[in-house]
C-alpha cells in the first residue's frame, strides 16, 4: 500500500515541477533583449580604399587617415554590433592633398541589402566644411540605428567622401 501512495505523489511532483519549468522557460524566452544588428565585416567590407563591395572612399585630393598625422590610410570603419536605438561614433582624419580649398561631402551609396538604408543613417560632422590645401581635420562619422529594424542583421555599405573646390 505505500508504494501506490508514493507513485502518484511522485507523478504529480514531477507534473507541477513541468509546470513551474515551462513557465520559467516561457517568462525568459520573452524577456531576452532585441537581435543584434552585426554589420558584415567579411572580405572587403567597410573598405575605404578599394573599388569592391564594402564601404569605397571617392574622393580626389582627400585623404582618410586613421591618426591626426594623416599617415595611415583609414582601410576599415568597423561598427561592431550595434542594437537597435545605438548609435555608434567612429573619428576619421580628413586632409586635403590638392592644391585649391575643398568643401567637404559625404554620402552613403551600395546598401546591401537595399533595405539597410531604411534603417540605418549615416551622418558626419564635416559636411560643407571648407578644408585649406595640406590641412588635416578630425571628422567624426555617427550610424545611427532606427529603433526597429524588421530582420536586418548584417549590411555594409559604401561611404563616399569627396571635395569641391
Amino acid at each position: 500500500m505505500k508504494v501506490k501512495k508514493t507513485i502518484p505523489i511522485a507523478i504529480g511532483a514531477i507534473v507541477i515541477l513541468g509546470i513551474i519549468l515551462s513557465v520559467y522557460t516561457s517568462g525568459i524566452l520573452t524577456t531576452q533583449p532585441p537581435t543584434k544588428i552585426t554589420n558584415n565585416l567579411g572580405g572587403t567590407s567597410n573598405n575605404l580604399d578599394d573599388n569592391l563591395t564594402g564601404s569605397e572612399l571617392t574622393s580626389t585630393n582627400i585623404g582618410v587617415y586613421i591618426d591626426a598625422a594623416a599617415t595611415i590610410n583609414c582601410t576599415n570603419i568597423s561598427w561592431g554590433s550595434p542594437n537597435p536605438g545605438d548609435s555608434i561614433n567612429q573619428t576619421v582624419y580628413i586632409k586635403n592633398t590638392g592644391n585649391s580649398t575643398e568643401q567637404l561631402s559625404l554620402t552613403a551609396t551600395n546598401w546591401n541589402p537595399t533595405i539597410a538604408n531604411s534603417f540605418l543613417t549615416l551622418t558626419w560632422d564635416k559636411e560643407g566644411y571648407s578644408l585649406l590645401p595640406g590641412t588635416v581635420v578630425p571628422a567624426t562619422l555617427t550610424l545611427t540605428v532606427a529603433s526597429e529594424t524588421g530582420s536586418l542583421t548584417t549590411f555594409s555599405f559604401d561611404i563616399n567622401i569627396s571635395g569641391t573646390s
